[in-house]
């Protein structure tokens, strides 16, 4: 085997994780999250996307890309009629994802 190999080897087995954990955690959340909107008859479906959904995430990586997709009878409202509809939830969430 070629230095080259070797070393591509070595990284590899470096970088990549061991089992599946993140993507079987990943999609636990999926499933409490696409219950929740089943709860609050919300017609939508949460995916995962990027590295988890392709399988390509790396060992120390830790974040996960989730997509709600919403159905398209859904219309758009403005941000100022979210705000002015928004619960305790709805603001600690907002918060929290504004840091």
């Amino acid at each position: 085997m070629s230095k080259e190999k070797y070393f591509l080897k070595d990284v590899i087995k470096k970088i990549s994780p061991k089992g599946r954990q993140l993507e079987r955690k990943a999609q636990a959340v999926i499933a409490r999250i696409n219950a929740g909107l089943k709860n609050n008859g919300i017609n939508a479906v949460t995916v995962a996307g990027g590295s988890v959904a392709k399988g390509t995430y790396l060992k120390a990586d830790h974040d996960i890309d989730l997509f709600v997709k919403f159905d398209m009878s859904y219309r758009a409202v403005s941000y100022t009629h979210l705000r002015a509809h928004e619960t305790v939830l709805d603001l600690v969430c907002r918060l929290l994802l504004e840091k």
